[in-house]
């Protein structure tokens, strides 16, 4: 086991290894001389064993001059591996010196980095677009991730159970299962929540906030600041949502919202929105679900 206090006042000393590594797991670390430690847990992959898979928020969060740890699933399995609990407690011990963990992630990810919190004695825990759980008996609603959804074994499961008093910033649209899949997180009470709804940022929510140009200055805000004021959260996310019109993201998910409700408006709108990205498909997909709705 590394000690860390060995290289404490080796200001630009970096130590970069990997902790463990099999079929369903990956963990790589890169600690520096510094106070705190960010977690960040994979999200959802169409090629989780894939090299490129090389962790979430890598290397940006390496920028922020902190000690990154990150955990990357080689399966979808929404972290219900034997293993994993048992490592991150190994693991837990090689970041005792650290002052401050954070955790972090998005969708599947966010679900991990919200499971662990407790584990890993985060003070601080990042979510975009968590789930609760995508069990349908804990979230009859939920029809995504079907195939991954039928292979689990759900051995580790219970949000309702964390304990630590973690800050949880919770970044997620308000529509549809995103929304009730955070509104499980309400009503179950999970402690010290702080919701931050996004307007047609869609799932992942990450990215409308690159977008729009703040995904890097709210992770940076989260993660240095010795105390999170949720008024310079918000603050920040207004900047998101004056520049909205940028985000392909949302302006795809808000001309979606028309289509049923009012097709006239959907087809002006994208038409506007069309000029400003010809080229990207998920809006030029748009057209024809609109033409669908006013010629049926």
């Amino acid at each position: 086991m590394i000690n860390l206090k060995s290289f404490k006042g080796y200001n630009n000393l970096k130590i970069s290894f990997n902790f463990f590594s099999n079929e369903n797991l990956e963990i790589n670390v890169v600690l520096k001389d510094t106070q705190k430690c960010i977690v960040s847990f994979s999200n959802y992959s169409n090629y989780p064993k894939s090299p490129k898979n090389n962790g979430f928020g890598n290397p940006y969060l390496e920028t922020l001059g902190v000690s990154c740890v990150y955990v990357i699933a080689r399966e979808n399995h929404w972290w219900q591996s034997a293993e994993i609990e048992h490592e991150l407690h190994k693991l837990r011990d090689l970041l005792a010196n650290f002052s401050e963990v954070i955790t972090y992630g998005s969708s599947m990810g966010a679900y991990g980095a919200v499971l662990f919190s407790d584990v890993l004695e985060a003070s601080r825990v990042i979510l975009i677009s968590p789930q609760f759980s995508i069990d349908r008996e804990k979230a009859p609603f939920e029809s995504r991730w079907e195939k991954e959804y039928k292979k689990i074994e759900f051995i580790n499961d219970d949000l309702t159970s964390l304990i630590n008093n973690s800050y949880k910033a919770i970044f997620y649209t308000p529509e549809g299962n995103d929304n009730r899949q955070v509104e499980l997180f309400r009503k179950n009470e999970v402690r010290n929540c702080h919701f931050f709804p996004l307007k047609f940022s869609g799932h992942p929510s990450g990215p409308y906030l690159s977008e729009t140009g703040v995904l890097s200055k709210m992770i940076k805000y989260l993660v240095l600041s010795e105390e999170v004021d949720n008024s310079i959260v918000r603050k920040i996310l207004r900047q998101a949502s004056r520049n909205k019109i940028q985000s392909p993201t949302y302006m795809y998910n808000y001309i979606r919202s028309l289509v049923s409700k009012d097709p006239d408006l959907a087809l002006e709108e994208f038409n506007n929105v069309i000029k400003i990205f010809p080229d990207n498909e998920k809006i030029k997909q748009l057209e024809t679900l609109i033409h669908g709705r006013l010629y049926s």
